[in-house]
């Protein structure tokens, strides 16, 4: 039976239970001085067990929505214009900001073929600061969605080929110091499907298209996979 947590804190875990072990071993020889720091240790351990958690998610159903990308809370939500990759045109970007309690895997929001990633290296500000999703280092997915099983009239693509834009932007902060990307150009992900993890919390914006309603609101809670974010607006159905 695999352990709820995922691969990429295995190290980290392994690093501090041996440290504990160790440590522990050396204060029942030699003194208080090892058996606390073998607690700290063990803090550390207990710590990177909760963080790195990968337990089993049911993802909400239907194609019409946009799920959340990442665990935590909205910490605004803004309209742009991006114009720096296929389609262009305006955008809604939904900012979740992640605290060290929320599950760090970022899931895929809608089904689609994975188009660019754009890495950018950057700086480690806090992620509630302004300009941090700019600043920042951070990783750019963009997806491609086939919406033509809604019978959608595409504004922002091929009207032909019917698909949307929506990109996931994962973006460090000052604890987080490190990007997980686990998908790469040209993949076919599902929706839901984990795509990436940063360590030790941060942010994840959502680009969401404008023929989308957003759903949520600032300081609302969101679940990656489980919480709609985004509906297709009613009056683009044929």
């Amino acid at each position: 039976m695999r352990l709820p947590i995922v691969p990429e804190g295995m190290n980290f875990i392994k690093i501090f239970l041996g440290l504990f072990l160790a440590f522990y071993v050396l204060g029942i020889n030699f003194g208080f001085l090892f058996l606390f720091l073998s607690m700290v240790f063990l803090l550390l351990f207990v710590f990177c067990m909760f963080f790195f958690r990968d337990f089993p998610r049911k993802i909400t159903p239907g194609e019409e929505f946009l799920l959340a990308p990442a665990d935590g809370v909205i910490l605004d939500i803004e309209e742009i214009e991006k114009v720096d990759f296929a389609g262009g045109g305006k955008f809604k970007v939904i900012k979740i900001f992640m605290s060290v309690f929320n599950v760090h895997l970022q899931r895929a929001p809608i089904a689609g073929k994975v188009m660019f990633i754009q890495y950018k290296k950057g700086k480690f500000i806090p992620a509630n600061r302004k300009n941090a999703d700019i600043e920042n280092e951070q990783n750019l997915i963009g997806i491609e969605a086939d919406v033509s099983n809604h019978n959608l009239e595409n504004k922002m693509a091929d009207k032909s080929s019917k698909k949307v834009y929506v990109l996931i932007n994962q973006i460090a902060g000052i604890i987080a110091r490190r990007i997980v990307c686990r998908v790469k150009e040209g993949d076919e992900v599902k929706k839901g499907e984990k795509i990436g993890l940063i360590k030790f919390g941060s942010q994840v914006d959502i680009y969401v298209p404008q023929i989308f309603d957003i759903v949520v609101k600032k300081h609302d809670k969101v679940k990656a996979g489980i919480t709609v974010v985004a509906k297709l607006k009613e009056n683009e159905h044929a």
